[in-house]
C-alpha cells in the first residue's frame, strides 16, 4: 500500500522515527469537532396513498362478495 505521506528528520534514524509518527497520524480516525445535532424531519408522501383514493368514483374498484358476472 502506497501514501502520500513524508517527513524528515536531521538523522536517518530521527527521519524514520519521524516518518513513523507521520503515518500514525494519518491513519488515525477523525474524531468529531462537534457533537452532530440529528434532527427528525417530516414529509408528506402523497405518491404512498392507495391509487383508489386518486380515482374518480365511477373508476374505482367495486368491494364485496359478488364476482363482478353478473349471475
Amino acid at each position: 500500500m502506497e501514501v502520500d505521506v513524508a517527513s524528515q528528520g536531521a538523522t536517518e534514524e530521527e527521519a524514520l522515527a519521524n516518518l513513523k509518527e507521520a503515518l500514525e497520524l494519518y491513519f488515525e480516525p477523525p474524531t468529531p469537532t462537534q457533537v452532530p445535532v440529528v434532527r427528525e424531519v417530516v414529509v408528506d408522501l402523497g405518491a404512498a396513498k392507495p391509487p383508489s383514493l386518486h380515482l374518480p368514483p365511477h373508476a374505482r374498484p367495486r368491494t364485496g362478495a359478488s364476482s363482478g358476472l353478473g349471475v
